[in-house]
């Protein structure tokens, strides 16, 4: 007795022909794609982009919020303190708007040693490089 799940033999009557008995037809055969003319230069190339793009992406993933907004490594405390130049700036330019105030006139008196220290740290960073 046999199964659906069985095949039959060849030899019965009526089954299909074997896959020896197939001819095969040469046109159907893929072509093989011809190769492309890389040169060394060429792969060195793109090894030192895939490198640089994979360093670029590495350090923009461990930079965090403030590292995206002030960069990395040395740069970053300069970039610091450029902010604090321009925030204290914008500072002493809001307090220039309400004279005669005794207050207003010591925060400006704070804001431009702030400015002057940060200046004097930028300049100071730039000629030890």
């Amino acid at each position: 007795m046999t199964t659906p799940f069985q095949p039959t033999p060849a030899e019965a009557p009526g089954a299909p022909p074997s896959i020896a008995s197939v001819t095969i037809d040469a046109s159907a055969e893929p072509m093989q794609a011809p190769s492309a003319n890389v040169t060394a230069q060429d792969e060195a190339e793109f090894y030192r982009r895939s490198s640089a793009t994979f360093q670029l992406e590495h350090n923009r993933q461990n930079l965090g919020v403030l590292g995206r907004f002030f960069g990395a490594n040395s740069a970053a405390s300069t970039n610091i303190a450029g902010a604090v130049v321009g925030v204290s700036l914008i500072g002493v330019f809001v307090t220039l708007f309400f004279p005669g105030n005794a207050e207003l006139a010591e925060t400006r008196k704070g804001l431009l040693g702030l400015i002057t220290a940060a200046l004097s740290f930028i300049f100071g960073a730039a000629s030890k490089k």
